[in-house]
């Protein structure tokens, strides 16, 4: 996924864009410059449980934006449950998930996940 550095509040934590929204995300790696641009790998630690904070969308299009309480993600979700394997389409990355308490195969399903944070790693070292 591709991001803007729109501000750097200290050390660990950035202001980023992408597509117009913003969001602040943990960063991995040498500090980030403002107003410059980086193709970063991006996780999400939070503990994911089916319709507690992950759920159907009624929202059909890729979205990150920081929220008063968190991060409101809605992005493609796939979901296997024979092998326990979800992985999220944001955007042009795909992110490996984990996810509690889900009892259905989802296939290309948009959903919503509100988090607390997202690690942003730069990937063009």
């Amino acid at each position: 996924m591709n991001v803007k550095i729109a501000d750097i509040l200290d050390e660990r934590r950035v202001v980023v864009q992408v597509e117009n929204n913003e969001f602040i995300a943990e960063w991995g790696g040498d500090k980030p410059e403002i107003n410059e641009s980086y193709a970063v790998e991006m996780d999400i630690d939070d503990e994911l449980i089916w319709k507690a904070n992950t759920y159907f969308s009624s929202e059909n299009g890729n979205l990150i934006i920081q929220k008063d309480e968190g991060i409101k993600i809605v992005a493609k979700l796939d979901y296997n449950s024979e092998d326990n394997l979800a992985t999220l389409k944001v955007y042009d990355s795909i992110v490996l998930i984990d996810i509690e308490e889900i009892e259905q195969d989802i296939l290309n399903e948009w959903v919503e996940i509100n988090c607390d944070s997202i690690r942003l790693s730069n990937i063009n070292l």
